[in-house]
């Protein structure tokens, strides 16, 4: 496993390592992407470290349409607040 922050099981070891807490997860992937199975992959890789992940397939490819009717399904599951202001500002964008 190579060891780098673009690699998300080498992430989840290390955050599982220090005993920090596992961010909640929403992936999707078409029926006919050609990373289904790399997805797959890591969705079962995610669930048994015990992340909670959210996981989706629905038919389309690697591909705009794919990812405009997921992006929907995508902000419907995140978990905002009416008025919240956890995450408005992490401080690392400039004002």
């Amino acid at each position: 496993m190579k060891e780098s922050d673009k690699n998300p099981e080498w992430l989840v070891k290390k955050l599982t390592d220090e005993h920090a807490e596992l961010p909640k997860m929403y992936l999707a992937c078409g029926t006919e992407d050609s990373l289904l199975e790399a997805n797959r992959k890591l969705w079962n890789f995610l669930r048994a470290s015990g992340a909670e992940v959210t996981c989706e397939e629905g038919p389309g490819g690697h591909e705009w349409d794919f990812w405009n009717r997921y992006i929907k399904k995508f902000i419907d599951w995140l978990p905002l607040e009416e008025n919240a202001e956890a995450g408005v500002n992490s401080g690392n964008v400039g004002i």
